[in-house]
């Protein structure tokens, strides 16, 4: 009967630590701003040059983490996101899968938009 009463005071402990714990999101870099305009990842890709230079704040989940940290691609349903935050001096780990949200500045490479990722939170 000890045991019993032993193992379920275990289980009643870890459980609301296991619940709380799931629950937190994790942040990355500067603090978010508060005033980015929120746009997609869609809307990115169809007017890159609308972009260029300019903060914003998009949502979408973690496709691929480099093995730094320093960069990922961040998708959503309608295409991808090439997000580079090593200038930015911090690194996020690997949470593949993982809704993200990233406020950033745009800017062009070889062509295509990048954002310059400055705050993220991983949830």
């Amino acid at each position: 009967m000890k045991n019993v009463i032993w193992k379920m005071t275990i289980v009643l402990a870890v459980i609301p630590i296991f619940i709380i714990g799931c629950g937190k999101s994790e942040f990355f870099g500067e603090p978010f701003s508060g005033d980015a305009p929120k746009t997609t990842i869609k809307q990115m890709l169809e007017n890159p040059a609308d972009y260029v230079d300019k903060t914003v704040l998009i949502e979408g989940k973690i496709k691929e983490v480099c093995p730094a940290g320093c960069w990922f691609f961040a998708n959503d349903d309608f295409g991808e996101l090439y997000i580079n935050i090593g200038p930015s001096g911090f690194a996020i780990p690997n949470k593949m899968g993982h809704e993200v949200v990233i406020e950033g500045e745009g800017f062009m490479s070889n062509g295509k938009i990048i954002l310059l990722g400055k705050s993220v939170e991983i949830k």
